[in-house]
């Protein structure tokens, strides 16, 4: 027999899971994207899957290399601002001069303005 406590949280949890999304570009500072997306794998395992967390870049699906290092890291397909409940954007690594400016146009044109207030 089921608690009703268990019933509960039954009730109030959502059918479709929390989809947080974090954006991989050239030169992404490890730390700054790794961090969070463990965070979030704990939180899906504690909450039984209320929680998703997917790596993605605006390039779609591809090995994207870190700074320092050049790690690279899979990011699984494009950042879908339709669907993603939050967008993380991680810091860079390295001098800003190496930093590919063109990420952030690629962000810009992805919709991802129309998150941030002006």
């Amino acid at each position: 027999m089921r608690s009703e406590a268990s019933t509960n949280r039954d009730r109030d949890r959502p059918s479709t899971p929390l989809l947080a999304q974090i954006i991989l570009f050239d030169g992404f500072d490890l730390l700054d994207a790794l961090g969070p997306y463990e965070v979030f794998q704990a939180a899906a395992l504690v909450s039984e899957g209320s929680i998703k967390v997917e790596l993605v870049s605006t390039e779609g699906a591809r090995m994207v290399p870190s700074a320092p290092g050049g790690l690279l890291i899979e990011a699984s397909g494009h950042p879908d601002l339709d669907i993603a409940d939050l967008i993380v954007i991680p810091g860079a690594a390295g001098p800003l001069e190496a930093i590919n400016p063109t990420v952030f146009r690629r962000c810009w044109r992805a919709r991802l303005p129309a998150i941030f207030p002006r």
